[in-house]
This record gives structure tokens, C-alpha cells and sequence, in this order.
């Protein structure tokens, strides 16, 4: 009887990513994936560890499994991601019917972590950090969501130590890929049928393979054949050089739009994140790259509440909004995570004051995300299908170059085409449109 394994993936785009390889690795292994989570056999639960609240919803939806590993004593059940690399015995003790714990380094021992399982051991755990660990060098290994769409993964890890931030103690340090083997990735992947990239790091700006550096790799992807989109995150701040915006500004495949996670408006802040710029150098970088790229999309991460965050440090970051005006915020509540330089600081915000900075956040940010999109009113922009819209059944929807969210009415057999679509109407968070002849 064939052996069916359920994925279920939490946070970030490398997370997703991983998720590719986890079921690319078993698919390849004679398992079969289904997306019924009581027919499987081996449940995964790919996990994030940022927050606070992202770990206590894996572990909520962890309980539910109980009872299904009751019934099923056979049943597999795993956790891997960023979780088991902070916290192996907190998974052992707060979920003892999770037998299967490990870190992104050892997704390509899974099946033989699954045969030691099936051979009797009760608990099979892998997690910390491989010396050269093995990257997307075996690229049959991945089953990607979308065959016209794809990650690639340039670099792992993160040496910058953000004084907020879990991601170095969970991912390791930095390690780039060789630009050969993402180049040999990308161009396969074309030959496949992608038309977009995703160039996937915790901080791509800070990639190097020798003297290649993230702008030459740039360079090297655009002048793929048949490719028609280039995407990247994340970008640091500190590392978002002229050379870059000058390489954006002249690769016509690179998509006019750029997340720049500033984090706080307020320089007293920064430099309690550690985060080596000032609002000053990041308005200068915004400046540079609004000249060089007139209708880029700017969005960026903002943290609110963090220790000492006094009323005129979250004013400042309010009037950064204004001088920016972002086409769309990712914004969250500080919430201290075990290990960072920030965990020792007194967490003296109230949580009520910073729900109600946060909302203050969201309301301005509100303003500029209408502002932008109704300046594209009547404009014919050039759309990715993707899915069916989530607005109306009736609709589909995809994005621009500039990642914004376009619904309108048309057939799914379109997803995965380049097409026009003229904008009709627009609200904060997405466009609608009409599809052009």
C-alpha cells in the first residue's frame, strides 16, 4: 500500500521553499502527497520561529494531532523548520506524540530518518548545523507549487545579529550558493517552464561567491533566455548599495519593487536593534532609489513596542511613513525570543499601548497604500495569473511588477500568462481591473 505524507508550512518564503524540498525529497522516495491530513501517513509541520505567537500556533495546531497519533500509533509525525533548531526539548515536552524533529539542514536525511522510525525507534531528532551543508545542489529534488513560478535559494543564515532577532541562532551564519550552481538551477528551471524567479536569503544583499556579489548575480540571471521576471528578498538596510539599485535600474527583468524592512523610525532604536544604518542613511538609499527607479514599489517590516520605545521614537517612526510613503507595511508587535540580546532587555511597553501603536501604524500606512493605488486608475499594467481571486469565485487575480495584487474576470486556464489588464478601481490592498484584448 502506498504511503501518503501532508505538509503544513509556516512563515517565511524560505520556509515555503523548504516545504519544495521536503516533498520533492519524499515524492522521490516513493511517497505520494495528499492534502487530506487524516489520509497521511507522515504529517509534517514546517515551522517559523520568529515570534512568539507563530510558535504558539504550530504547537496549538501540534494538540490537535493527539488524538490521530492515538488511534494511529504507526502514524509519523514531524516537525521541522526553525522550532526544533531553538527548542528540540520543549517539542519533546509539549508534544510527546511528535516523534520526528528536524532543522533545515537535514531535509535531504528524511527518508532515512523515516526508516529508523519504521525500524523501531521511537523518536528520531536532527537538528544544529551541518559543516557545507547542502544547499539546492540536487535540484531534481523539489516539487514546486507553481510551474510557472520559482524559489531559489541563493544563500542561507544571517551574520548581521539584529539584537530582536532569532534567525541567526536558527539558521546558523551566512553561506552562499556558488553562482554557477544558481545559475545552472535557473536556467533548467526555465527549460521547465518558469518565467519568474523568487531569489531567496535572509539578506541577498550581503551574497558573494568570491569576488561575485549580489548585483553581478543579478546581472547573470537577467541575461537568462526566456526568463521574464526576477524577484528577490530579503534586503538589509545597511548592504542596499547604488551598485544594486544601478543593476535594478538597467536589468529589464528585475521587477520594479523592493522590500526594505527599516524596522523603526527612530535612530535611539536602531541602534538598540542593532541594526547598523540610521533613518537618515536608509531615507538617503530610498532617495537614490526612487530616482534611479521612478515607479518602484516599496514596502517594508516595522516593529513596534520594542523595549524603550518611548512615544517620540514611535513618532519618528510615523513621520519615516510619511516621508516614504510605502506601498504596503508588514507590521508586528515586539514579542521577546529566547537567546537574543533583546530578551535581556526590560520589556517595559505595555501590550495594550503597543496594540494601539501598531493600529495607529496600520491606519496611516492605510492612507499611502490607497494614495499609491489610486494613481494607478485607468493605467494598463502587465499581470502574472496566478489563482482564482479570493474576492470573487467569478475572478481571477495575479500580480504586477510591482507585486501588486490585481483582480479580475477571466478563465483559470490563463494562470501563468503575461497579460494587460487596465485598472477600474482600486482599494488598499489590491486593484481591479478589466483584461485588455
Amino acid at each position: 500500500m502506498e504511503s501518503k505524507y501532508f505538509i503544513r508550512t509556516f512563515g517565511c518564503q524560505m520556509n515555503k521553499h523548504d516545504s519544495e524540498l521536503i516533498s520533492g525529497t519524499l515524492s522521490s522516495n516513493g511517497f505520494f502527497e495528499t492534502n487530506k491530513i487524516e489520509d497521511a501517513d507522515i504529517i509534517i509541520f514546517n515551522t517559523c520561529s520568529v515570534r512568539e505567537k507563530a510558535e504558539d500556533r504550530v504547537f496549538k495546531q501540534l494538540d490537535i494531532l493527539k488524538k490521530m497519533k492515538k488511534n494511529n500509533p504507526e502514524k509519523i509525525i514531524g516537525i521541522s523548520g526553525c522550532i526544533p533548531q531553538r527548542c528540540p526539548e520543549d517539542i519533546m515536552m509539549r508534544a510527546p506524540h511528535v516523534n520526528l524533529i528536524f532543522g533545515p539542514g537535514y531535509i535531504y536525511e528524511l527518508p532515512y530518518m523515516i526508516k529508523e522510525l519504521k525500524n523501531g525507534e521511537p523518536i528520531v531528532v536532527k537538528v544544529g548545523f551541518k559543516g557545507g551543508q547542502k544547499l539546492e545542489t540536487d535540484i531534481e529534488n523539489r516539487k514546486r507549487v507553481r510551474e510557472f513560478s520559482a524559489w531559489i535559494a541563493i544563500m542561507r543564515g544571517c551574520d548581521n545579529y539584529c539584537s530582536y532577532c532569532i534567525v541567526p541562532y536558527v539558521r546558523g551564519r551566512e553561506w552562499s550558493r556558488s553562482a554557477k550552481d544558481i545559475l545552472k538551477e535557473a536556467r533548467k528551471l526555465v527549460d521547465e517552464g518558469v518565467i519568474e524567479f523568487t531569489l531567496l536569503g535572509q539578506n541577498v544583499n550581503s551574497y558573494r561567491d568570491g569576488d561575485f556579489d549580489f548585483p553581478e548575480l543579478l546581472r547573470n540571471v537577467n541575461n537568462i533566455p526566456g526568463l521574464e521576471r526576477i524577484r528577490f528578498v530579503t534586503s538589509h538596510p545597511k548592504d542596499f548599495s547604488e551598485k544594486l539599485v544601478d543593476v535594478i535600474a538597467d536589468c529589464e527583468k528585475v521587477c520594479e519593487h523592493i522590500n526594505l524592512p527599516v524596522q523603526s523610525g527612530s535612530d535611539r532604536i536602531l541602534k538598540m536593534m542593532n541594526r547598523k544604518y540610521s533613518t537618515g542613511d536608509y531615507l538617503s538609499k530610498v532617495e537614490y532609489l526612487k530616482k534611479k527607479v521612478p515607479d518602484v514599489s516599496i514596502t517594508t517590516d516595522m516593529i513596534v513596542g520594542f523595549p524603550g520605545e518611548e512615544e517620540k521614537d514611535f513618532n519618528g517612526t510615523l513621520d519615516l511613513i510619511r516621508k516614504v510613503e510605502y506601498d504596503g507595511i508588514f507590521g508586528f508587535v515586539y514579542s521577546p525570543r529566547p537567546g537574543t540580546k533583546a530578551e535581556e532587555l526590560n520589556d517595559d511597553v505595555p501590550h495594550e499601548i503597543k496594540i494601539e501603536r501598531l493600529q495607529k501604524l496600520i491606519q496611516l500606512q492605510r492612507t499611502y497604500s490607497l494614495r499609491n493605488n489610486e494613481k494607478m486608475l485607468g493605467r494598463s499594467v502587465e499581470v502574472l495569473i496566478e489563482k482564482r481571486s479570493k474576492k470573487d469565485p467569478k475572478m481571477i487575480c495575479g500580480r504586477t511588477r510591482t507585486n501588486k495584487v490585481v483582480n479580475f474576470k477571466g478563465d483559470l486556464s490563463l494562470r501563468g500568462k503575461l497579460l494587460n489588464v487596465k485598472i477600474t478601481d482600486f482599494g488598499p490592498n489590491s486593484l481591479i481591473g478589466v483584461l485588455e484584448d
